[in-house]
């Protein structure tokens, strides 16, 4: 058994327990996860206000937008149907569908809530 250093892991990783956690996660189907980051920013609506998203990711087959919401600097990965365009009436967007969470996401998302003026989550009933 060779005593090899890993900068992560540290000095202690052995080939006997880089063999074992090969083996115990060489089962695991690869998921194919896809980040991008756009040229231009992207003014959205987001259940926290207004946001500017930064960044577009593809996880299993679903959208979700990287958000840097206006109020408090905090980003957030928010699911495709969770985000409008901002009303710009220069573009003909006049005004922005209400945004409804799907059952159970209020609550998770209440305590979170407090950071942020005006703010009204609406859970689909």
């Amino acid at each position: 058994m060779t005593q090899r250093g890993c900068p992560l892991l540290g000095a202690n990783y052995s080939e006997a327990t880089r063999e074992r956690d090969e083996a115990q996660t060489s089962h695991q189907p690869e998921i194919a996860v896809s980040i991008v980051q756009l040229d231009t920013s992207v003014y959205v609506t987001t259940p926290f206000g207004k946001a500017r998203c930064d960044f577009l990711w593809e996880h299993n087959d679903e959208l979700w937008w990287g958000c840097w919401q206006d109020q408090t600097g905090e980003i957030w990965w928010w699911p495709n149907p969770l985000v409008r365009l901002t009303l710009d009436i220069s573009d003909g967007r006049y005004k922005v569908t209400a945004i409804t969470l799907p059952p159970g996401m209020k609550a998770a998302l209440t305590p979170h809530v407090a950071r942020y003026e005006g703010v009204e989550l609406v859970e689909r009933g």
